[in-house]
């Protein structure tokens, strides 16, 4: 579903970065990506769902095409892309990176991760197959090896640039990244420069994830091009980050990351590599979710509908990523795809304080003033509203969050003789993520 010029309008007429974060539970911390981010997280300011997030990504990566779930004749690989949305100066975006990857480079040394090339040539470029040319006597010689090893991590501290590019690019930087994360086997050649007569160039098999942090004030230039919206936010994990201790002289002991390095690479070579299916229960429960997910939610507001398009995808494919570095043999169980539940749930709360309602960002914000308490409708209504203008909207925001789960509400006490019982809001508990 697109959006529409105006609701970009609305969107970019909210501000503020100091919204609560989601609650992460305790399920997303599962197996040995879990333990891992248990392991790092005392070390670091970073928030710990970058860190999983992060660490999720980085393991698809570097397992490459091997495990794969497939839908249809659609193969998917355990590619994630992950935007991680914080304030710039507390957003600890960029040093999620080096605390997730840690073990991951002790793993395997030509396990590649690296900065985000300015170009779509240059993207395709990194993961090249061998170039042929004809040399003068019109026979065909081989004039470049190519990449053998097409798994590669970008990393970029300042995610806008990929968005900055498409418009520079003519599209073909943010073309390339939707292809890849499609798990196309062969992305399009592109032919190098002008010159038509120079040998072009494709990416076979290539198996590329992306990761990178954006600041709210940024992401109201992204919502300005609104096909960029509607094209491109779906292939990512929204998550929201800042940091959440002050450490004025944090370290991660190297010996720590040596060690589990160890436990990474003894983990990548168990994976198994082929399709992975659902178990009984498994299935069972993923039966129930998927016309869930895969329907649109009519209740949400239109970027957040946009933003989690492809959210049955990413969650399967983060399934798939506990199965394989747990040593599961070609299934997926419950408890993988719980732990790919609980990780969804934090993004899907992210995203609607990234591409929110106005009425419901505001609702949610006093809510979150007080989350223990049970708070008057007309309470709310004078602390949001003002005046009796929107009440209304007030009224329709309140009982689409009750509809979606995010806030509660009861009858409260009555007030006078005759008098009508107050309508109680509080924010809703947390529940199991396979409920």
């Amino acid at each position: 579903m697109g959006l529409t010029a105006e609701e970009v309008k609305v969107i970019l007429a909210l501000g503020g970065d100091d919204f609560p974060l989601p609650t992460l539970s305790d399920e997303a911390y599962y197996g040995v990506i879990g333990d891992y981010v248990r392991a790092v997280e005392a070390y670091t300011e970073a928030h710990p769902a970058g860190i999983l997030t992060a660490v999720l990504a980085g393991v698809g990566n570097a397992m490459g095409r091997g495990p794969l779930w497939i839908a249809g004749a659609d193969h998917h690989y355990p590619v994630l892309n992950v935007a991680h949305v914080g304030p710039t100066s507390d957003g600890r975006k960029s040093s999620i990176h080096g605390v997730a990857l840690g073990g991951l480079r002790q793993a395997d040394s030509e396990w590649r991760s690296s900065g985000l090339p300015q170009t779509a040539q240059g993207l395709i470029w990194a993961v090249r197959d061998p170039i042929y040319k004809l040399d003068k006597n019109g026979e065909e010689v081989l004039d470049d090896p190519g990449v053998s090893d097409k798994r590669i991590l970008l990393r970029t501290p300042e995610l806008a640039r990929v968005f900055n590019a498409k418009k520079a690019d003519g599209s073909q930087l943010a073309d390339q990244l939707r292809e890849l994360f499609d798990c196309e086997y062969v992305v399009r050649p592109l032919v190098s420069g002008r010159d038509k007569s120079k040998p072009t160039y494709t990416a076979t098999g290539a198996h590329v994830s992306l990761m990178g942090g954006i600041t709210q004030g940024e992401l109201e230039h992204l919502l300005e091009d609104v096909d960029v919206v509607n094209g491109f936010v779906n292939r990512f994990l929204w998550v929201c980050v800042k940091d959440v201790r002050d450490l004025p002289d944090s370290k991660i002991p190297p010996e720590l990351f040596k060690q589990w390095g160890d436990t990474f690479y003894e983990r990548l070579l168990s994976v198994h590599s082929g399709e992975y299916v659902f178990d009984p229960e498994a299935g069972a429960i993923w039966d129930k979710l998927y016309p869930r997910l895969k329907r649109p939610d009519h209740s949400r507001p239109a970027a957040a509908r946009a933003a989690t398009a492809r959210s049955y995808m990413l969650i399967r494919r983060m399934a798939l990523i506990h199965a394989a570095i747990n040593g599961s043999p070609g299934i997926i169980g419950p408890a993988h795809l719980g732990a790919a539940l609980a990780m969804w749930q934090y993004c899907d709360e992210s995203v609607e304080h990234i591409f929110p309602d106005p009425w419901e960002r505001r609702i949610l914000d006093h809510l979150h003033g007080d989350p223990d308490r049970a708070h008057k409708q007309q309470d709310i209504g004078d602390a949001v509203c003002g005046n009796k203008r929107g009440r209304r909207e007030l009224h329709e925001a309140l009982h689409l969050l009750l509809g979606r789960g995010r806030v509660e509400c009861k009858k409260g006490e009555t007030t006078g003789r005759g008098g009508r019982p107050s309508i109680l809001w509080r924010l809703a508990r947390p529940r199991g993520v396979l409920s």
